[in-house]
């Protein structure tokens, strides 16, 4: 591997110049990378619906996984090709470990990004903490991808411009993460919203793509790297977006697909609630940390919590310890799924013995 990390001077700029080094920009390949960017994050806000509804920790892990694998090779594959738009040659040598480096990058980075987006509490703060661990992803797959031409090219950098890179990448980023926060509410069912969500995550992407344009040269070199794999540069292009529209297409889908079971789901839990509110008994469930995840109305009763607040709590917060350590062995026998029948009374908040 050949890596030649010249920071360009006044000297080696005279130099770069004599060896016609202005960057001639496929916008062609630009532009692609700008419709795949929208793309794949029209896709991330669906996954991201999906991963704050998700009812099961496999469910959500496995949402979580996907969106790593979609936004992460989206990213990748948009700044990718924005890097083969600055080829001067109709084919090109990589270095195949330093690309492997900067796919896994950004795949950690967004997973990393939409992991906080998606904690269960929504906060503002979220997409900033996002913004930063996907910022540093986005440095680290950005050079990487550059280093990864080295076997053709000598590398350049203008350190005035690559300050500027350092510090606008995060900003970009922090765009991108809350964009995504906004377009991935659950509560906002409007197209329209994804929509210009992903419109502004593509133009940050392609913004990103500029500022590492304009810190670094590509300067054409007659080295030879043996080990080095050969691309066409069209060809490689065209690859990675086929590829990156496909993970991404197939995960639209899928996210599509479940968002439509789920509410087949729901309307069924709903009539299945109507029944069981109407029931003079309460009924209430509990999870195997003992936190309550469903009570009918009659429950609440008990507690004159008519707006459900327990909900998501445990048995042993909202109930004294000492009226309910008599019977939580026996909760604790029956999530180890063993046959419990018991009677006793209870004595509930604002409530009687129940």
């Amino acid at each position: 591997m050949y890596v030649d990390r010249l920071f360009v001077t006044e000297a080696t700029r005279h130099w770069v110049t004599a060896q016609h080094l202005a960057q001639d920009h496929n916008y062609s390949l630009v532009v692609l990378a700008g419709m795949i960017a929208t793309f794949v994050a029209f896709t991330t806000s669906h996954i991201i619906v999906r991963l704050q509804t998700a009812g099961s920790g496999r469910q959500r892990t496995a949402w979580l996984a996907t969106s790593a694998i979609t936004l992460g090779s989206g990213i990748w594959t948009t700044q990718f090709i924005g890097i083969l738009a600055l080829s001067t040659q109709p084919s090109t040598q990589l270095d195949g470990w330093l690309i492997a480096a900067s796919v896994l990058a950004s795949m950690l980075a967004s997973g990393g990004a939409v992991q906080l987006l998606t904690r269960p509490k929504r906060s503002p703060n979220q997409s900033l903490l996002a913004g930063l661990v996907l910022g540093i992803g986005c440095i680290a797959l950005q050079f990487l991808s550059i280093a990864a031409f080295a076997p053709r090219y000598a590398i350049h950098f203008e350190p005035l411009a690559v300050g500027f890179s350092l510090l606008g990448i995060p900003v970009l980023a922090i765009v991108i993460a809350r964009s995504l926060y906004r377009a991935g509410n659950p509560g906002d069912k409007q197209v329209a919203v994804r929509i210009v969500g992903a419109l502004v995550v593509g133009l940050a992407l392609i913004a990103m793509h500029l500022l590492v344009v304009w810190s670094s040269y590509l300067v054409p070199s007659n080295r030879e790297d043996a080990g080095a794999i050969v691309f066409n540069v069209d060809q490689i292009a065209t690859t990675a977006a086929i590829m990156a529209m496909l993970i991404n297409g197939a995960a639209l889908i899928a996210a599509a697909m479940e968002h439509r079971v789920r509410a087949t789901s729901d309307l069924a839990a709903q009539r299945l609630r109507l029944i069981l509110d109407a029931l003079p008994l309460g009924i209430a469930y509990m999870d195997t940390e003992l936190c309550f995840r469903f009570a009918n109305r009659s429950f609440l009763e008990f507690y004159h919590d008519r707006d459900a607040h327990i909900i998501g709590q445990s048995l042993l917060d909202v109930a004294p310890p000492d009226a309910v350590k008599h019977v939580v062995p026996f909760y604790r026998q029956a999530l180890r799924g063993e046959h419990v029948e018991f009677t006793a009374n209870t004595p509930l908040p604002g409530a009687g013995p129940v």
